[in-house]
């Protein structure tokens, strides 16, 4: 009991009220598994249950919370205070909280919730104190043996020991990989294919990395139209890598002077397809492999058979777009835009807003397997009938970022490497840092913010003359839109910029933030419009700010697709697919020759027409 005489542990009625644990003012107490934290007037502290007083904090607190994994939230008037493994974050609040109210936050299973002055805020969780050596990009499979690999931000290269019934909580740094060149979350797979040989797929590149180097196999260009990656598979059963792109399935062989083979997937009507296939995903069972297109089907072949085409075997065009393919068991499902899929018996799992689905790699066991949300994560057990729930909604697991076993898996984000332990609980491995010296770090750190100040200047001053010299070049009135494609390229980059930050500030639960950020989104489409009228020669646009009117402006966006518009914009994502359609149809009938009079119309036909997502 606190009160302004101080905090009392009443047992005995008659007695305890006599003799206070502490005799000065206590503001406000939390309790976490029989310990009390007291919160004084200028500090906080600990009493164990046997009566005994520990110093914990120096300064006004308002709030004390304890996380999942005994991490700490000191909230003062104007700021937070994160503490976890030696290691603090500090966030300073915008508006203040209240130091009158007896009540200004919640701890959630996921979030922090924050009554501020002005606002609501919800802090995740599980934070990343350690800064980039736990920020994880990437994790291998795992096959054979105990042992997966993942990289950190820092693009190091760690190995964890996967055993089933004894896990252990602690990873080992094999040291730098020297020769990436990674930008962002740019990695489709990471994958060990022999002892102390890996292959790393990014969007552009394909690296084969053994003793910590990198060489690049395979480069496409950055221009715009190019082609991408898009997935990596080793075959085991092969000893084959299969890498999939916007354009055709291929096999990697070092040995041939091109490095890739391209492998035709093949239609029911017989009509093969090396130029546009857009593989989506790649898996084997014990006697086949499979492949999974956008938007053009599921097709397979046996395996041993590196040469053969792969043929249709199902279309899959009433699913919209398949994102990917696993198999579990003798079972294979899809991840597609409607849910996922047992490939089977055509039964439909109602989930949204998945990112991508896993399952064992190891013998394939039909056991079940792992949703990926944008936030949060499930396991889906073959046994249970219904729709699994997302767990651990405040972390955003990557797709490159997983590795089974069993009913167990280990995750990686921007907060660390975790392991889910098979039901519900999500426990955090340490990852295990190299030693430098404090002065090297100093050093080091001084010369890397040198070298990013000027680095910063000299791109500032590079894209200023860039810019210039375009204009100069093209004769362009920097205050006369009009036909400029660069304006207009500049223009639309500015909208996916809104889009961008405002998508990887969503969460599982909708906040008044992501409402006010969506708000700010509108208003940079309908600026957009207003500079652009020649859109509204399409009749959707004729009623300004309706939900299809906001759709078509972020169609203009290259490579974004109708899940991350469905999300930003908060509408049905068969609703954005159906749209494309009908603009697609509508700028046709418009300009049935092909002859567009204006950029804006002609750059959004071609981004509709480029991808089928």
């Amino acid at each position: 009991m606190a009160s302004e005489q101080g905090l009392f542990v009443v047992r005995n009625l008659e007695t305890d009220f006599k003799r206070p644990v502490i005799d000065s003012l206590v503001t406000n107490v939390s309790v976490y598994n029989d310990t009390v934290y007291a919160l004084l007037e200028n500090s906080v502290f600990k009493i164990a249950p046997d009566g005994k007083k520990t110093f914990v904090h120096k300064g006004r607190c308002y709030l004390y919370a304890q996380g999942p994994d005994k991490d700490e939230w000191f909230i003062s008037a104007n700021s937070i205070l994160y503490v976890k493994d030696g290691y603090t974050l500090k966030y300073d609040l915008p508006n203040g909280v209240s130091t009158i109210a007896r009540q200004i936050g919640f701890m959630g299973k996921d979030f922090l919730h924050l009554a501020c002055k002005e606002a609501m805020l919800s802090f995740a969780l599980r934070q990343n104190s350690a800064d980039l050596d736990n920020n994880v990009l990437a994790v291998s499979d795992k096959r054979t043996g105990d042992s997966i690999f993942f990289i950190t931000d820092d693009l190091r290269l760690h190995l964890y020991k996967f055993v089933y019934n004894h896990p252990e909580f602690k990873s080992k740094s094999l040291g730098k990989i020297e020769g990436l060149d990674i930008v962002g979350n740019d990695i489709i797979k990471f994958l060990e294919t022999s002892p102390n040989t890996f292959f790393l797929a990014t969007r552009k590149k394909l690296y084969k990395i053994k003793s910590n180097r990198a060489e690049c196999l395979l480069q496409f260009s950055n221009t715009k139209e190019q082609n991408n990656i898009t997935s990596l598979y080793y075959s085991t059963a092969e000893h084959c890598l299969y890498v999939g792109t916007r354009e055709y399935l291929g096999i990697i062989d070092e040995q041939q002077d091109h490095i890739v083979t391209s492998i035709p997937v093949v239609s029911d009507k017989g009509e093969k397809d090396t130029i546009d296939a857009y593989i989506t995903g790649i898996c084997e069972n014990e006697d086949s492999i499979y492949v999974t297109t956008l938007n053009k089907g599921l097709y397979g072949r046996p395996l041993n058979r590196p040469q053969e085409s792969f043929w249709q075997i199902r279309d899959l065009s009433g699913y919209e777009s398949v994102y990917g393919v696993i198999v579990n068991g003798r079972n294979k499902y899809l991840n597609t835009s409607l849910g996922i899929v047992n490939e089977e018996n055509a039964t439909l799992l109602p989930v949204k807003h998945v990112k991508s689905i896993s399952g064992a790699l190891e013998k394939n066991p039909n056991e079940g397997f792992f949703i990926l949300y944008y936030y949060g994560m499930s396991f889906k057990g073959l046994d249970d009938a219904g729709v699994p729930e997302p767990l651990f909604c405040d972390l955003a697991f990557s797709k490159p970022c997983i590795a089974v076993n069993g009913r167990k898996a280990v995750l990686g984000c921007k907060s660390g490497l975790f392991l889910f332990d098979g039901k519900s609980g999500l426990l955090p491995i340490l990852i295990e840092k190299e030693e430098v010296s404090y002065a090297l770090y100093i050093i080091l750190s001084i010369a890397v913010l040198l070298s990013a100040f000027l680095a910063l200047f000299l791109l500032k001053r590079r894209k200023r003359e860039t810019r210039k010299a375009l204009m100069d070049k093209k004769r362009i009135n920097p205050d006369d839109v009009g036909m400029n494609g660069e304006e207009l390229e500049m223009d639309v980059h500015e909208v996916a910029k809104k889009v961008k930050t405002l998508f990887d500030a969503l969460g599982y639960r909708k906040t008044e933030g992501e409402d006010k950020m969506r708000q700010e989104l509108k208003q940079v489409c309908l600026d957009f419009a207003d500079k652009y009228p020649e859109l509204g020669k399409l009749s959707f646009m004729k009623r300004r700010g309706k939900e299809r009117y906001f759709i078509t402006i972020l169609l203009m966006i290259e490579d974004i697709d109708a899940t991350i518009i469905s999300r930003v914009l908060d509408v049905d994502q068969a609703t954005v697919t159906r749209h494309k359609y009908n603009v697609r149809k509508e700028i046709e009938q418009l300009y049935p020759e092909g002859e567009f009079d204006c950029k804006v119309i002609n750059l959004l036909y071609d981004r509709i027409s480029s991808r089928r997502k």
